[in-house]
């Protein structure tokens, strides 16, 4: 099937970040741990060509931000004058998702993505699109060693919900540790990552 290669989109940035830094609270003692979020971290994704070969359909991507997974989808346009999806989880009625696949990236790496696939018999081109999948942080203790509750909040502009994911990290008196979050969210989402002390209680 002679399927035409339509102009890449390359989906970076345009997520606002947000992060609220926890402490131990008022009439804590010197041994209570405090933590800070140093730097918010996230992959990134710019697609720098496609091509195709049969059923073999590839993408180039560089990962321009911190090192983590890419989210990378494969679509069919099935109209003419289809409006391109924005996302990887988007989609319109022109535009058919065939799948998604999440591949790790170093920072600054750049590799070939390949994926095989049977084009719907009206399809009449195809398009790559990537963006980033991983979200963290570095977080810091300036107090007594303990443990942090840390939450990944974003919102879904498209169904008007907000989705919290919650971890635990242990980490030393005066230390500094990375957190990721592995997840693929709208391009036009906001998130945060809040960090506070574990609650010995």
């Amino acid at each position: 099937m002679d399927i035409g290669r339509r102009n890449f989109l390359a989906v970076t940035g345009g997520i606002t970040t947000t992060f609220v830094a926890g402490c131990s609270g008022l009439g804590s003692s010197a041994e209570d741990p405090s933590f800070e979020v140093r730097e918010l971290l996230q992959s990134d994704a710019a697609l720098v060509s496609i091509d195709n070969n049969g059923n073999s359909f590839s993408a180039t991507i560089q990962n321009t931000g911190n090192s983590g997974q890419i989210a990378v989808a494969l679509f069919w346009q099935m109209e003419e004058s289809a409006i391109e999806p924005e996302g990887v989880t988007s989609g319109t009625d022109g535009f058919l998702r065939e799948r998604i696949n999440k591949v790790y990236f170093d920072a600054d790496e750049r590799r070939t993505v390949e994926l095989t696939a049977q084009p719907p018999d009206d399809a009449i081109g195809y398009q790559f699109l990537a963006q980033a999948a991983t979200y963290g942080a570095n977080i810091q203790n300036t107090g007594g060693k303990g443990r942090a509750a840390v939450e990944f909040t974003y919102n879904e502009p498209m169904i008007g919900i907000e989705t919290t994911e919650e971890d635990t990290l242990y980490i030393e008196s005066e230390a500094t540790k990375n957190i990721e979050f592995d997840q693929v969210i709208e391009t036009n989402s906001q998130w945060n990552i809040e960090v506070q002390p574990v609650n010995s209680e």
